[in-house]
């Protein structure tokens, strides 16, 4: 995906966030991201991060992440997703079809943002 697709998919979710300005025990937003451990992950992770920190979303000040990897076993995709939305993470970002796929299936209230595979997902 190319900067300026991802910074643009970026600013549809980012207006699904609370306003920093809101109330003073506000809660802060959690974002989950579900991987499949494959060549490129480690640094897609770290141009979402500095993404978010050009937008002004500094993780554990405006924004939590929770992060999990499949670790290279695919078997573990749909429990690590159940896991992210048990923790009620607001946004879900995933990398890959097999990491949008099962985060699919237990997704209800959180929405997803999906890494080139919106179109594949019905």
């Amino acid at each position: 995906m190319r900067r300026r697709e991802f910074i643009a998919l970026l600013g549809v979710f980012i207006g699904l966030l609370p306003s920093v300005g809101m109330a003073q025990q506000r809660k802060v937003p959690i974002i989950g991201v579900l991987v499949v451990e494959a060549p490129g992950s480690e640094q897609f992770w770290q141009l979402f991060q500095k993404a978010m920190r050009g937008l002004g979303y500094v993780d554990r000040q405006i924004i939590r992440y929770e992060f999990r990897s499949d670790h290279g076993q695919a078997s573990r995709l749909p429990g690590l997703a159940t896991d992210l939305v048990r923790l009620k993470v607001d946004l879900i970002v995933t990398r890959f079809t097999p990491a949008a796929k099962a985060a699919k299936q237990p997704t209800r209230e959180a929405p997803a943002f999906l890494d080139r595979a919106d179109e594949v997902i019905e």
